[in-house]
This record gives C-alpha cells, structure tokens and sequence, in this order.
C-alpha cells in the first residue's frame, strides 16, 4: 500500500513523472517516479525550506555528498544515480525496490520491515545470509571511514531480491562530534562514536529480524525464534547478538573481522570476569548500573537439562527451595541457561512471597549464621545480583512494599549485610514510597 500520511502532494521533478508514494522519513519522503525512458525509479526529496527549519538542510546535504564522493560500488549498498536541486526540493534518484504486493494493486517497497510484519521472523540461516551481505556493505563503507548511523529494518530493502542497506541521510566522517541522532532502539547507548558503533545498530536490527520483536525487546527470544534452539546456526546467530548488542561498547565488536569471525562459529570470551564484594555490587546499584542477565539459550547438555527437569518438578509440587537449590546448581554448569534463568527468577519471586519475618527480636549469632569474613560463593552472588534487579524491578512497576521485602530477604540471607549503608538507602527509599502511596489510597 502506499503510505500517505506525513506526505506531501506530489512534487514537480524535472524529467521525472511522480506516480506515487513509497514511503516517509524524518528528512524526507521517497517517490515513486518514471524517469522520460519510462524506467521506474525511487526518488527521495528533500524540502529545503523545512528542513532549514529544523536546522538539519546541511546534514542531509553533506551526507548525499560523501557518500557519492566516496563512489562506493557493492551489491548490498544503494546506488544514487543522480543529484538534483530545485527551488523548493533537493532530490536524489535511486533503484526501486520490488514490489512486495504481488497483485499489483498499490505498490508496496521491499523492505525487510515490511518482510517481519508480513512472514513473521527469520530463521537462523537466513538471518546468518543477511549478516553477512550486510556486513560486506559495512566494511566497505567503513574502509572510506563513512559511518551509516541509521541502520534499520526498514532501511534495507530488497532490489531484485538481494537485500541493499538504503537511506543515506545521516552518512557522516567517522571520527566526528559525537551523536545521539537516528531512530531510537537502534542508536548505541553512548552515541555514535566510530564506525564500530553501526555493528550495535546492525545487531538491533538483525535482532528484529531473528525474532519479530521490537530492538526494545532485547534480549527476549520469540518462540518463533526458540523453535531452533539447540541448533549450530540458531548458537550462531544467539552469540552473535548478545555480543553486538552489548550495552557496553568495550564487549562489542571493533571491526568487520571480528564480527566475521563470529558469524562463522567463532567464539571470543566477551566478558572479562568482575569480582565485586557484596558493599561493591550495592554501590554499582545505588549509583545507576545496572548489572544485566542475558537470556543467552545455548545448547542443553544432558545433565543440565536433568537438573533442570528435576527443578520444574519441584516447583510444580511445591517445594521452592529444593527447587531453587537444583536450578542454581544448572546455572553453576552452564550460566547462559536461559530457560534456568527464568525459572530462577521465579522461584525467587516465589521466596520472597512466601518469606516471613521471625517472630519477636533475633540476635545475630555470627558463627551459627554467616562468617563476618566468608566471601560470598558464586552462586551467592549470583542470587545477590538477582535480587538486587528484583527490587529495581518492583521500584519500576510502584512495588515499593515488595521492593522492600527483597532487601530484607539480602538482610536474612546475610545478614551482615545490615550493615551496608548503600543497601540500607535503598530500603529506605522503597519503604518511604510505600508509606507515601500508602497515604494517598
């Protein structure tokens, strides 16, 4: 279907006739046009006086520039065949896309949004195809020190079926000021940096791909998507994305290489190993990180599936805390589990239900409860970290009272914790919110 709204009426292009709408951006819209041999061409025009009033008439117009001066020749990149002004409009002419409406009725652009909204998600092996064709347009690019800043789903559109990364409005000099501009779900969370920084955007975007999900979703898997689980390829594209997708730009991918290598079955460790004590991680928390689980859903081995199995059937029966103890113990052989991981999630929302405070007052008794001095085990700290996003869950959705039942399971658990002042803000903060939505009921 064409799409009409945002869209202006139909602009006069010398030597061209507008037949209609293919789509709307920020900067401009993109025409339907037949050049004077009667060969359908895309047509993306530029409203000068409009885009002088946002202030961004010189971005879209030095972007055209370089990425023509750049002459950049491959198959997944867009060619722009011509460059025109006129009084009112900048316009550049580009190939059309296919047409995805096979009926003929209204033209509908080939993009691989429109392939998502209309299929559904890819398979591994598709998605595998379309990285690396994507990736080879990328080096390219990078290898002129161009960054693209604006790569989607509905910026790759699909030209006598090969895919072709499109929309060169925000194409700029890598190195440059550092910016926040571009779709939101795509931008990497510290701007745009270098040309590493499209590796984020192509990883959102290939994201969407694998799963249908909005970049917002991330790192929920589909069930479309869990369908190939356990498979080389499904592995594949899994490690890739966790990796590109990292909110920290130290653990992405820095070059083409590298995320080649990935897409090969490569694996890199890409995380190094942080150990924090319980005061640490607290104070990582109370100043704004957030320490982030990925549901990484490799492979299952035999004895981790076991464990697991055994902890579904305690849960179902209802003993909680044997479950809890078999599905730490998955997690201990393999802690990108993730179907362990949503589980113990669970359980652990389960605990703090069913946790009730002792009667009357409790003196600590340090050598029967917790040495002052033991260092927390791994799975200690595990269960810490979770609670700690349990609580920052409960804070998000005006949980406050079950906010502050995860603090004071921290407090039973160890309780020498008590005694962390950053842990003991952020009961404070919880139980001061549930008084005040108290007195407003």
């Amino acid at each position: 279907m064409h799409r009409k709204n945002n869209m202006q009426k139909y602009p006069a292009i010398p030597d061209f006739t507008i037949e209609g709408p293919c789509g709307s951006g920020a900067s401009g819209d993109v025409w339907l046009a037949r050049d004077k041999s009667g060969i359908p061409r895309a047509v993306k025009v530029i409203d000068k006086l409009r885009l002088a009033r946002q202030g961004i008439l010189r971005r879209e117009e030095k972007a055209v520039t370089v990425y023509r001066a750049a002459e950049l020749k491959h198959t997944n990149l867009i060619e722009i065949f011509h460059v025109g002004e006129t009084d009112e409009f900048i316009y550049y002419v580009m190939p059309v896309a296919d047409n995805l409406n096979k009926t003929g009725a209204e033209y509908l652009a080939d993009t691989l949004a429109a392939r998502i909204t209309l299929n559904g998600s890819m398979t591994p092996s598709e998605v595998i195809t379309l990285a690396e064709k994507m990736l080879a347009a990328l080096e390219l690019l990078h290898s002129k020190e161009l960054m693209h800043r604006d790569i989607k789903p509905s910026n790759i559109i699909y030209i006598d079926g090969e895919p072709k990364l499109a929309d060169i409005g925000l194409v700029a000099n890598a190195g440059g000021e550092i910016s926040l501009i571009g779709t939101p779900g795509f931008i990497p969370p510290e701007g745009w940096l270098d040309t590493a920084s499209d590796f984020y955007s192509l990883g959102k975007t290939l994201y969407c791909a694998f799963t249908g999900n909005q970049p917002a979703a991330f790192p929920e898997l589909s069930s479309a998507s869990l369908n190939y689980s356990g498979t080389k390829e499904f592995n594949i594209v899994n490690n890739l994305l966790l990796k590109a997708c990292d909110r920290d730009p130290a653990q992405r991918f820095k070059t083409a290489e590298d995320f080649a290598y990935t897409l090969k079955g490569g694996r890199r460790k890409f995380r190094r190993k942080i150990f924090l004590s319980v005061s640490g991680i607290a104070a990582l928390f109370a100043g704004g990180l957030t320490l982030l689980l990925y549901g990484r859903s490799l492979p299952l081995k035999p004895h981790y599936k076991e464990l697991y199995d055994d902890a579904v059937k305690l849960n179902k029966d209802g003993n909680t805390k044997e479950a809890l103890g078999k599905v730490q113990k998955a997690l201990e052989a393999d802690k990108t589990f993730a179907a362990a991981q949503k589980l113990q999630h669970e359980l652990i929302r389960k605990t703090i239900r069913e946790e009730k405070e002792p009667e009357g007052p409790r003196t600590l008794e340090p050598d029967k409860d917790v040495p002052e001095k033991r260092a927390l085990t791994k799975t200690e700290r595990r269960e810490y970290a979770i609670l700690i996003l349990l609580y920052q869950g409960h804070i998000k959705k005006e949980e406050y009272e079950d906010a502050v039942k995860c603090i004071d399971i921290i407090y039973k658990r160890w309780p020498r914790t008590k005694a962390d002042s950053s842990l003991s803000k952020l009961r404070a903060a919880a139980l001061s919110k549930a008084r005040n939505t108290a007195k407003q009921k």
